[in-house]
């Protein structure tokens, strides 16, 4: 319905309709930050947030918890996969929400990424159906679905240093894949197989010690980076 959906860090959601702004605020999310929105090919939306799971928004904005998380588990992402399932990322691993056709199964986590703190998942605009997980500080990972599992691949990255935290990832539109972390500022990269090839860095200068929380791409695809205290960048 072309409706801009905006979260906030007291569980509060506005909604702009081209015409207004108003808010829907489901009980469950009264008193938890929301750190992703996602809309998926159903016209719902997505909701992940900080300690009360994650949540399916209907288009009459009709609001249910799925999977089924604690309240002790942070919820950073979420992603719809191409059988209407959904992957979420975690700061106690990755899990698998699968549908059928009564619904959504529990949760299940996936073993090569649990425990980890993952904070980012992407799709591909690949022909195969392939994600890319960034965990805080256990480097990057490839996901391909293949044969009705996942196949999970840890990619090879230069700057995968030891306290080097992981702020963000971005994909734009030729799949580069743009990457913000906390030592060496950002970083645009091609994967190739299992590697991230670096083609650019963008750290030098003022830009070194700025915290990256945001990477958006416009029409023309310029790139904006949205910055933790320091303002909004156009690179």
């Amino acid at each position: 319905n072309n409706r801009k959906w905006i979260g906030t860090y007291n569980g509060q959601i506005s909604i702009y309709d081209d015409i207004r702004f108003f808010h829907r605020n489901p009980d469950s999310l009264i008193s938890s930050r929301i750190n992703k929105i996602r809309s998926t090919t159903s016209g719902k939306v997505l909701v992940a947030t900080q300690a009360n799971g994650l949540l399916l928004i209907d288009e009459k904005l009709n609001a249910v918890a799925i999977g089924k998380f604690n309240l002790s588990e942070i919820i950073y992402d979420a992603v719809e996969t191409n059988n209407g399932s959904f992957l979420v990322a975690t700061d106690q691993g990755l899990f698998y929400i699968e549908r059928d056709k009564e619904g959504y199964k529990p949760k299940v986590s996936l073993k090569q990424l649990e425990y980890l703190n993952v904070g980012t998942i992407l799709k591909t605009e690949r022909r195969e159906e392939a994600y890319i997980v960034g965990t805080e500080y256990d480097g990057i990972f490839k996901l391909t679905f293949e044969h009705g599992f996942f196949k999970v691949e840890r990619l090879n990255e230069e700057h995968n240093l030891p306290g080097n935290k992981l702020l963000l990832l971005a994909l734009d539109r030729n799949n580069d894949l743009w990457i913000s972390r906390q030592l060496t500022g950002i970083n645009k990269a091609k994967i190739e197989a299992n590697n991230i090839i670096s083609q650019t860095t963008y750290y030098k200068g003022k830009f070194r010690n700025y915290f990256f929380k945001t990477i958006l791409f416009d029409q023309e695809q310029n790139v904006w980076l949205g910055s933790y205290g320091e303002g909004l960048f156009q690179l």
